[in-house]
C-alpha cells in the first residue's frame, strides 16, 4: 500500500465517510496488511472469511463472505444507502457490488484504461489517490 494511498484512506476516514472492506478473500490477511501499514484503524469493519483456529493452528475457515453476492449481502445487512455508497473494486467478486452502488469505481492496472468486466456507468482510476477526486466531484 503506497504512502499515497495510506494518505488517501486516512483522509477520507478523517472527513468522516465510512470505510469497510467486504471481500470473498481472508479477513485475518486483510487485516494484517493494513495493520502493517498503519491504516487498519481507519476502516470501520473489515467483512471476509476468518481463519478457524484449534491445537495451535488453522484447522478451516469461517467462510462467511464465500460469493460475490454474500459481499453484497453483507454490506446491505449494514443499512447502507446505495446512493450515497462509493464501492471500490478490483475484481470479478466485486461485480454485484458495484452494480449496486450509486459510485461505481474500479481499479485497474496503469496500463489499462478499461476493464472488460466493470459495470456500465463505473469510473476506472488506477490508483486510490484518484479515489479522493472521484468522491470531491460526487460532492462528498
Amino acid at each position: 500500500i503506497t504512502p499515497e494511498a495510506r494518505a488517501t484512506i486516512a483522509a477520507l476516514q478523517e472527513r468522516g465517510h465510512r470505510l469497510i472492506i467486504a471481500s470473498c478473500g481472508t479477513a485475518d490477511l486483510i487485516e494484517r496488511i493494513l495493520e502493517a501499514s498503519a491504516i487498519l484503524r481507519c476502516f470501520e469493519r473489515v467483512l471476509g472469511n476468518r481463519f478457524v483456529f484449534a491445537r495451535g493452528g488453522i484447522a478451516g475457515m469461517d467462510m462467511s463472505v464465500p460469493t460475490p453476492r454474500a459481499k453484497l449481502r453483507a454490506i446491505r445487512a449494514m443499512g447502507l444507502a446505495p446512493e450515497s455508497t462509493v464501492a471500490v473494486g478490483d475484481g470479478l467478486t466485486d461485480i454485484p457490488l458495484l452494480k449496486w452502488a450509486g459510485i461505481p469505481v474500479a481499479i485497474a492496472s496503469k496500463s489499462t484504461k478499461r476493464i472488460p468486466w466493470a459495470p456500465k456507468g463505473c469510473s476506472v482510476i488506477t490508483a486510490i489517490p484518484q479515489l479522493g477526486d472521484i468522491i470531491r466531484r460526487q460532492g462528498g
